[in-house]
């Protein structure tokens, strides 16, 4: 991680028994043995931007069935959290920016900006009227008309700090 070695393990292949390995067989076409180690490995990744690497420097060839990164989000979303609720008549959303908590308040520190925020969500085709809601005051900060087409509305959200709440409505007429 980060041009650091975390791990270093020798991970051997052998006949069935022979090792701490799963499973084993032997692929005679190359005289090698595959051997199956089911099992979890993991390190400890600290939050943060991360560059990860996975080597096999010696022997043959490895196989990585999967590979589990919880809690991972990619450097190129925003840190957002983003909940809604649907139905034919009405959708509802919430957006959170993960920075806006008691705690940064508490600290009397203020969350980053977030803007252009986008959403792509199921809807029946034709035009929507969207509520953009201040959460914390409880006003409307903009209205919009937004179209669907095959099946998906997207919605850009107002710029915000701490979160933004949509009521979205078919148009009526």
């Amino acid at each position: 991680m980060d041009d650091q070695i975390r791990l270093d393990r020798a991970l051997a292949a052998g006949g069935p028994g022979q090792g701490p390995w799963k499973s084993a067989h032997h692929l005679d076409q190359w005289n090698v043995w595959v051997s199956d180690y089911d099992e979890e490995i993991s390190i400890e990744v600290p939050a943060g931007r991360h560059d990860l690497t996975f080597a096999n420097i010696e022997g043959d060839w490895l196989q990585i069935r999967s590979l589990l990164l919880p809690r991972y989000r990619s450097s190129r979303y925003p840190a957002v959290d983003a909940l809604g609720l649907a139905c034919d008549r009405q959708l509802l959303l919430w957006f959170h920016n993960q920075e806006s908590t008691w705690r940064t308040e508490h600290d009397g520190k203020t969350p980053a900006r977030l803007e252009a925020i986008h959403a792509r969500v199921p809807a029946a085709d034709g035009t929507w009227q969207v509520e953009w809601w201040n959460t914390s005051t409880g006003e409307v900060v903009r209205r919009d008309t937004a179209t669907a087409a095959s099946g998906e509305l997207i919605l850009t959200a107002p710029d915000f700090s701490s979160d933004v709440a949509a009521r979205v409505e078919p148009s009526r007429g």
